[in-house]
């Protein structure tokens, strides 16, 4: 099946994913438009990877740390994958439209660093993740964004080798430089 364009009501998530397809591209829909970028260099990847082992070493029993291809959906037609996730342990088989990770995590691409920085963020304010970390490559950075509210507020930043200390959703300690060559 070839690319779907919506229709004046959007793709549903059914329609997405019915659609089975796999242009070796991401894809992720908000409400209901799809939106596609092409899949992460070999560098998010990698920060990616470091990161999702310094979250599984520190979390403790009760949560689980995904990496992605994860759905974090929202009915009718909102579909994002972020890189990382952690949820809680006994939500592993409920549906995507239910289970809210405690912690979403996005990794900055120039392909898609403004959807990151900007409609992500709003929608997983919208969905209640309590947690919103965004992880800069480029210039070595990781931002913690807590919920407050209806809205993220920035509650620690930490650049290269500055220590960064968290405590959700699990007390953990690291650095940007961890991530990155």
């Amino acid at each position: 099946m070839g690319a779907m364009a919506p229709s004046e009501r959007g793709i549903t998530l059914a329609e997405h994913y019915a659609s089975g397809e796999d242009s070796g591209m991401r894809r992720e829909l908000v409400d209901g438009v799809l939106i596609v970028s092409p899949y992460a260099s070999r560098r998010h990847a990698l920060a990616a990877h470091r990161l999702s082992q310094l979250l599984d070493d520190g979390c403790p029993p009760g949560l689980l740390v995904f990496g992605s291809p994860n759905n974090v959906d929202r009915e009718p037609a909102t579909n994002l994958q972020p890189d990382l996730t952690v949820f809680r342990a006994q939500d592993i088989d409920a549906p995507a439209t239910i289970a809210r990770p405690l912690l979403v995590v996005e990794i900055l691409s120039p392909s898609t660093r403004r959807f990151d920085l900007t409609l992500k963020r709003q929608i997983y304010a919208e969905m209640g993740i309590p947690s919103y970390w965004l992880v800069d490559i480029e210039v070595p950075s990781v931002t913690v964004l807590e919920l407050a509210g209806e809205e993220y507020a920035e509650a620690a930043r930490c650049e290269a080798d500055e220590p960064l200390t968290v405590e959700r959703p699990f007390p953990l300690r690291l650095a940007a430089s961890q991530l990155v060559l």
